[in-house]
């Protein structure tokens, strides 16, 4: 189950990463 959740921020975290790229609007710090 732990597994699953490293795996969903994971992919969250991609998917925010590439929606950050073209515009940086929001104040999230780079991890």
């Amino acid at each position: 189950a732990e597994t699953r959740a490293v795996l969903a921020s994971s992919l969250a975290m991609l998917r925010t990463k590439h929606a950050d790229l073209p515009s940086r609007k929001h104040g999230n710090p780079p991890m």
